[in-house]
């Protein structure tokens, strides 16, 4: 009998999210000040 094939998962992989979080995180900083930092305003750039 012959096996199933299984699909193949292609995930999402960013490479170094944490750092380029922290960056976008810091130019929020400077764009608006502290108030303005947002995970979700990070995450979309």
């Amino acid at each position: 009998m012959a096996k199933a094939k299984t699909a193949r998962r292609t995930g999402y992989h960013h490479g170094n999210l944490r750092d380029t979080l922290i960056d976008a995180a810091i130019q929020l900083v400077e764009e608006g000040g502290p108030d303005n930092v947002s995970v979700r305003e990070a995450a979309k750039r």
